[in-house]
């Protein structure tokens, strides 16, 4: 099983040679969506990735969110290592929903905290919320619909969540007969 470095290098290294080959194959119309693959690749790869789970070591993608490394303390402390974490469907989407749950509560006290400054009311603050999460969802956008976007982030995110699997199933060395 890598270290992280070594997971790390082999991500951004995919990543990377996707994108050159990318943009050698694709017309210039097609490339849209490599952004949004490109950074869920980058998040799969530097800031949400299976080894989150691993108790009594702070990992890199941990030291990657800085102050904020405590947001992952209850998935490590209800999670095994190599548990369900590591597996290619559930791991990464267990991770994903995690997340969003956290970043919610985090911009829902953000807002609290803010309302409270300047005397908005809670109804207010969760109208203005859900306003931007169907804001994502609106047909009427020009530009990627939300759900397409964040379909191509999560695939790009998924991908990163495979190849570090990848890799671990890669032995160390080779064993002699």
């Amino acid at each position: 099983m890598p270290k992280g470095t070594v997971h790390t290098v082999i991500n951004l290294s995919t990543f990377g040679l996707l994108s050159v080959a990318a943009t050698q194959l694709l017309p210039a119309g097609q490339l849209a969506p490599m952004v949004p693959l490109l950074i869920g690749g980058v998040i799969g790869t530097v800031l949400v990735t299976p080894d989150l789970d691993m108790k009594g070591v702070r990992v890199n993608a941990q030291r990657a969110w800085g102050p904020l490394g405590f947001i992952w303390q209850p998935l490590i402390n209800v999670s095994k290592h190599r548990g369900v974490s590591h597996t290619y469907l559930r791991g990464p989407l267990i991770r994903a929903v995690y997340l969003t749950a956290v970043l919610a509560l985090l911009l829902l006290l953000g807002d609290l905290i803010a309302g409270t400054l300047t005397h908005t009311a809670l109804p207010e603050l969760l109208t203005r919320q859900r306003a931007f999460v169907t804001g994502l969802f609106d047909k009427k956008r020009t530009d990627l619909p939300g759900l397409i976007l964040l379909a191509w982030i999560y695939l790009g995110y998924w991908s990163a969540q495979v190849l570090h699997l990848a890799a671990d199933k890669v032995p160390l060395r080779l064993r002699t007969l």
